[in-house]
Parts: C-alpha cells; structure tokens; sequence
C-alpha cells in the first residue's frame, strides 16, 4: 500500500526557510570566530570594544608618552617568558590589561614550547602606522599586542589553539597574518579580567613532538661536530706527540753520534802534538752543527 504524500503549505516552507536562515545567520559570528584568517568583521567587533571601553585612537608619538605619563599605558620590559624584538617595537607600550594578557600568556607559551614568547608590536599612533595596516586597525588605542610566528611547527599548534579558545570565550580577537608571519590579537579588557579571575584554566595542549625533535636535532648535530672535532684534536696529538717522540729519538741518536765522534776527536789529539791538538778543537768548535758545538762546549 503506497504511503500517503504529505504536502507542506507554502506558509510551512517559509517559516521553515526563515528559521533556518536565523539559525545560520546566529551561529555564523561564532563560527568565524573560531578561524585565525581574519576578516572586516572581527576589525569591527575590536573597534566595538574599543568604544565601549572608551578608549582613544592616539594620534601621534606624543600622545603615546603622554598617556604612558598618565598610567594610562604602561610599559613593557619583558622577561625570562618573553622578549620585545628591539627592531620592530618602536613604543614599548599598551593598555595594563595587555600586559597581564602578555605575562601570562608567555609563561605557559614557555612551559609548554621551551621557547620565549616575541612581541612584534604593541601601542602605535596613527601617524605611525605602517603602510599595510589597516584604517580601522586598534594598535593606536593600546588593547592589541602582535606576537612573532615560531619556527616551530607544535609552538605554533599551541599558541593556535590557546587564541581559537579564548578567542571562543569572547575575551579577544585574533588573525594569523602572512606579510610580516605574526600573530595580531586584540584584547578586550574588561572581559579578558572578567576571565582571569573566574580563575579559568587553558586547554590542555600537548606540543607535538616533532617540535622536541627539531629542537634537539642541531644540538645533536653540534655534539657530533665537536666528537668528530674532538677525534681529529686526538689524532693531532696522537701524531704530535708521536712527531715530538721521534724527534726526541732522533736527537738523542745524533747527540749519541756526536757525541762518540767528539770523544774520539779529543782521543785522537790527545796523542799528537800540541800545535795539532789546538787546530783539532777549533775545527771541532766551528762545526756548523748544533750538537757538535754544544759537545765542543760541554769537553772543551
């Protein structure tokens, strides 16, 4: 028996088309906040951020010191966690927020990578900004920090998935850029110290261990250029010492010949007269050679 056909009215098929459009235009700010390719979007949501925090897009290098002066900015020093590239920062100074965000960010990126964290940029004004920067960028308020891409493929795995999560908590914006390869991330303040102290831990995120590999690999090429340095010093000094003994043999053979050749001489001119003996030790002192002169001297 053919099951009966159910046909949908055209009313249905709206509603049901307009509910499904809500629910992907809803979830679709979520979903792309979990991607680092960046987008207008997250520019506007950093900029939303930055006017409900009243912060101010600080024009000049001026207007930099003078918030720092204020407290309204402060400096950043780095330490054993983390390091500002000194050719790359030109103001050493962000929103406080920024700088807990950085000094603890560091400190598990370190435990968990064995490398120090790299700022890149911090606070910059208007007037300094650098030609690929975008005009809506948040730098010149002081809330966006740009951190170095590693070298190492699991370092960056793991700073990767600690922005993706906080980046899901709403506590900040980040985009993965190519031109120069960084890190651009903006810290929303108020809910970022909302997050620290819930008292919320990270993922737990395991470094992959091609990074430990790659990391130990120019050590042990190091250890194995000073063993094979090491076996060559040993045969230099193996054929060195070798040389020296030889040289001491040899000498002690001609100190030996000459010797006996000198006792002989002295022998030989003891027995004739005295006019001869005399000419025998001079001709025997102007031997040009070292042994025979150092004898000459030594029976003289």
């Amino acid at each position: 028996m053919p099951s009966p056909s159910i046909s949908l009215s055209p009313q249905l098929c709206r509603n049901a088309a307009l509910s499904l459009l809500a629910l992907t235009t809803c979830a679709s700010p979520f979903l792309e906040a979990q991607s680092l390719l960046g987008s207008h979007d997250s520019l506007m949501r950093q900029n939303q951020e930055a006017r409900e925090h009243d912060f101010t897009y600080l024009r000049t290098s001026s207007d930099v010191r003078d918030y720092a002066q204020q407290g309204l900015l402060v400096r950043l020093s780095g330490n054993s966690d983390y390091e500002l590239a000194s050719d790359e920062v030109s103001f050493p100074y962000a929103r406080p927020e920024v700088k807990t965000f950085i000094e603890r960010l560091s400190n598990q990126y370190r435990d968990a990578c064995g490398e120090r964290l790299v700022v890149t940029s911090l606070t910059r004004p208007i007037t300094r900004q650098p030609p690929n920067a975008s005009t809506i960028s948040v730098h010149p308020t002081g809330m966006a920090v740009d951190l170095r891409r590693s070298d190492s493929s699991g370092c960056r795995q793991w700073l990767e998935t600690v922005l993706l999560d906080l980046e899901g908590k709403g506590v900040l914006e980040a985009t993965r850029e190519q031109y120069p390869p960084h890190y651009h991330v903006a810290v929303f303040p108020n809910p970022y110290l909302q997050y620290v102290a819930s008292g919320e831990d990270l993922p737990e995120i395991q470094v992959a261990r091609s990074t430990h590999e790659t990391a130990s690999r120019p050590r042990i090429v190091r250890a194995s250029s000073r063993h094979r340095a090491t076996r060559r010093g040993s045969r230099r000094t193996t054929v060195a010492v070798a040389s020296r003994s030889h040289h001491r043999a040899v000498s002690r053979h001609a100190v030996s010949r000459h010797k006996k050749a000198a006792t002989r001489i002295v022998r030989a001119a003891s027995r004739r007269p005295a006019g001869r003996r005399h000419a025998v030790v001079v001709r025997a002192k102007s031997s040009g050679s070292r042994h025979g002169k150092s004898q000459t001297a030594r029976t003289r």
